[in-house]
């Protein structure tokens, strides 16, 4: 005995099946799905009191035809600096001692407002790295050392109806980004940097202590993007398959 099915039959299981697939899912059950955008921008050897602008090109989220609703989006960025110093010796008797720091900052607009970081009034999120050093009594001093990827990290979640309407489409949002590198500030190393056996008397400030070289400063961001199927097209694709049935 053979049993044949109609070509619309089929097709009413098929869709039956997506449409169970999807309601089992985890965005069925009131959780999300993601969609990631990655970028990394860089700037070498740059120079103090330098300003370097940018375009971030973020791909808008698309709804696929209404099939997908965005609920939010996280930003995440690490703003890092490589460099490089070199500690001079000290022929003296006394323990010499600097403290050089130095502030990056990074801000963004969307369609001429400002966009994030949102906790910095000014559109500024401040960078300060610190690099102290103490050498003693006939320090031989140390050769060009390197360190990369000095930074910070920030992360912030936005649900901002406005903005995902914004964010929302087939094209591409350019997000205007300004990286700034702020003034080198030397300094005398706080107190907790000198061994405590130095005497006070014996701690001298001393400027030309460490030569540093800033080779390279940049921003890495991702862009999360929350969402969760349609709920009206989920409906609506399992009673497109109740009514093929039903035609049968």
């Amino acid at each position: 005995m053979s049993i044949t099915t109609s070509p619309c039959r089929w097709l009413s299981c098929v869709v039956l099946l997506s449409a169970a697939v999807l309601f089992a899912s985890p965005a069925g059950a009131d959780e999300w799905l993601e969609e990631t955008h990655v970028f990394n921008f860089g700037f070498d050897a740059p120079a103090f009191d330098s300003t370097f602008e940018y375009n971030l090109d973020l791909p808008q989220f698309d709804t696929a035809g209404g099939t997908r609703e965005i609920i939010g989006f996280r930003v995440d960025y690490s703003m890092y600096s490589d460099y490089t110093y070199t500690t001079n010796p000290n022929p003296t008797e006394q323990w010499h001692g600097c403290d050089l720091s130095w502030q990056q900052g990074w801000s963004t607009t969307l369609d001429g407002e400002q966009w994030f970081p949102l906790d910095q009034s000014s559109g500024r999120l401040d960078l300060t790295t610190g690099l102290g050093s103490v050498v003693g009594p006939f320090f031989p001093g140390t050769d060009p050392f390197s360190v990369e990827g000095a930074g910070m990290e920030h992360s912030e979640y936005h649900t901002d109806a406005e903005l995902l309407a914004r964010l929302t489409g087939d094209g591409i949002a350019s997000i205007e980004c300004t990286h700034a590198l702020l003034a080198l500030t030397v300094a005398t190393p706080s107190a907790r940097q000198w061994p405590a056996y130095v005497p006070q008397d014996q701690r001298i400030f001393d400027p030309e202590l460490i030569d540093l070289t800033l080779d390279r400063i940049g921003m890495d961001v991702t862009v999360t993007y929350y969402w969760t199927p349609e709920p009206t097209s989920l409906a609506l694709l399992g009673l497109g398959a109740v009514a093929l049935l039903r035609r049968r």
